[in-house]
């Protein structure tokens, strides 16, 4: 009878510690491929377009591409935002400023309705001309 108390008790004790753990937090933004021209420098601020237009990142996670109020575009790492929510967004919204810094969020606006907030961890400048495919011989794309 004791071994069977004793087996209970270390059997509550080891369920307890379980119970307790800490949740994981969320990954941070994964890096970008660090071959990728298009790439640039660290951004302090990036105040978005209007209305706020944007393009996913290769399938990735927590990163989107903004189109910038002076013409051009800055790349947002993010956290709390998968490719999903971003692809079937059916709108984004800038902090009121319309200006974005790292801390701030962007609220995302699903299809369902459902909004969710994807925190800006970092913003780099973004190049979209520095992928164009270059002539051929014959002047062909």
């Amino acid at each position: 009878m004791k071994r069977i108390l004793v087996a209970a008790a270390a059997l509550a004790a080891a369920t307890s510690a379980i119970a307790k753990e800490k949740p994981k937090e969320a990954p941070p933004a994964p890096a970008y491929e660090n071959g990728d021209d298009r790439m640039g420098g660290a951004m302090t601020e990036a105040c978005a377009a209007s209305p706020m237009t944007t393009d996913t990142y290769d399938g990735l996670d927590n990163m989107l591409i903004i189109d910038t109020s002076n013409g051009g575009h800055a790349f947002l790492h993010l956290s709390g935002c998968d490719f999903n929510t971003l692809l079937f967004a059916d709108s984004m919204t800038p902090p009121e400023s319309g200006c974005i810094k790292a801390g701030d969020a962007i609220t995302v606006i699903g299809s369902d309705g459902g909004k969710r907030e994807c925190k800006v961890t970092a913003i780099n400048e973004w190049h979209p001309e520095n992928n164009e495919i270059p002539d051929d011989q014959d002047g062909n794309n």
